[in-house]
């Protein structure tokens, strides 16, 4: 059976969405970067901070594009790493279902049926296995109430009826040598039971962890004392080399019109993101332990620690 034959069972899966990508030539393990130096990037129609980087084979995948199958670029993408996801829209009829219809259609085909996804405002279909997803999506009109508007529908023509196609292969290249043994050897600090990290940041810094390197959930430090490492009970782990860690935070909100909260942080330098921000640990205002915690962090990575308090507002 080909990659373009008709599945009914759905049969999706990390492999299975990787397969299908390479059969369509498209190059999703290369650096942004390079795919940058390769395509070059148009402007995005709706956000002057926006630029899409096109690739090639998107049609074959996916017929009745609008447009190639592309890579949203911004002032926060990593030029260093695969791309987090390719996008790209349908605008063949000004019905939204009818959109999304031939998506689901085309995904089908690859992968078999995907489940129901949508809010109160869309309407998805989904294919996932993990951190590894496709979703196809509308806003159909009729479901945007309350005044719901969308800057993107008013400034790109037939926006307001396409259907948006989102596929994160969640590829990534192996351990380096220098990660892999911060994960073969590494000091517990915090065990993982008070560890949060919003769920953006988190699919962009998370990695999957060989099976063969397995660990207890929680942060801490390498044995080396280089690097960083944050593993989580799903099998993903950050890691952050000590020399782009530039400070520890504490940040205490006190209950005012919220109940009050206590985060615990690191801060650490991109090249294209100076200054990212990568959230540890999230508890009660009055935690007890944190000022202790980031402390003792920041004495060990050699950084400063800045506390701050202010009114949950």
């Amino acid at each position: 059976m080909g990659w373009f034959t008709r599945r009914s069972e759905n049969t999706f899966s990390q492999t299975s969405l990787w397969d299908a990508l390479d059969a369509a030539g498209i190059p999703f393990r290369k650096p942004l970067g390079d795919l940058i130096a390769s395509y070059g990037t148009v402007p995005s129609g709706w956000n002057d901070s926006v630029r899409y980087c096109p690739l090639q084979g998107g049609e074959t995948l996916v017929p009745a594009l609008a447009h190639p199958l592309a890579v949203q670029v911004q002032s926060g993408s990593d030029l260093r790493r695969a791309p987090m996801e390719l996008v790209g829209y349908i605008r063949q009829y000004e019905r939204a279902e009818k959109n999304l219809a031939t998506a689901e259609k085309s995904i089908t085909r690859l992968f078999g049926a995907g489940r129901n996804a949508g809010a109160s405002n869309t309407i998805e279909r989904h294919w996932g296995a993990g951190h590894c997803t496709v979703a196809a999506t509308v806003f159909p009109p009729r479901l945007q109430r309350f005044g719901l508007q969308n800057s993107r529908h008013d400034a790109v023509s037939g926006s307001a009826t396409e259907c948006a196609i989102r596929i994160r292969p969640d590829w990534w290249p192996d351990l380096t040598a220098q990660e892999q043994g911060w994960l073969e050897g590494w000091q517990l600090l915090v065990c993982g039971d008070l560890l949060f990290v919003p769920a953006p940041l988190f699919d962009n810094a998370s990695r999957p962890i060989p099976p063969n390197l397995a660990a207890q959930s929680g942060f801490g430090m390498s044995n080396d004392g280089t690097g960083l490492v944050a593993v989580y009970a799903n099998g993903r782990a950050v890691l952050l080399s000590r020399d782009r860690i530039v400070a520890v935070g504490h940040d205490v909100l006190t209950p005012a019109k919220g109940g009050g909260q206590s985060n615990v942080s690191v801060t650490y330098d991109r090249a294209d993101l100076p200054n990212g921000r990568l959230l540890l640990l999230s508890d009660s205002y009055d935690a007890p332990d944190h000022q202790g915690i980031a402390q003792d962090v920041a004495n060990r990575l050699g950084v400063v620690l800045k506390t701050t308090k202010f009114a949950d507002a």
